[in-house]
């Protein structure tokens, strides 16, 4: 299945952005074509940014749902350390009072 999105391309290699049509096959990007114009109001078409400081473990979501909401706002992919990754089934977070009882009376 072929498909053809028209509008303004932001080419940040050579700092521009300009007319042009993304030809896509079976959801593949195949072909970049400047236009020499494009109908009023036309989308902007960027490339996927790459989150490269993420604490996924902030957000309060697993990585999968952080990753549903991210994608929504340009996110491709996103740079994570693996301790930032609770495994439940291994450890449980402890609360002040578990860690430290002596100072709970």
């Amino acid at each position: 299945m072929s498909s053809v999105f028209t509008g303004y391309v932001a080419d940040l290699a050579d700092r521009r952005i300009y007319p042009g049509e993304i030809i896509c096959k079976d959801g593949v990007i195949t072909e970049i074509r400047e236009l020499e114009r494009v109908p009023e109001g036309s989308l902007y078409y960027l490339p996927g940014l790459t989150d490269a400081h993420v604490h996924v473990e902030s957000s309060m979501m697993t990585p999968a749902n952080f990753a549903k909401v991210a994608v929504t706002h340009g996110v491709v992919s996103a740079v994570s350390d693996p301790h930032e990754i609770v495994l439940p089934h291994l450890f449980r977070p402890q609360t002040a009072q578990e860690r430290k009882p002596h100072l709970f009376p």
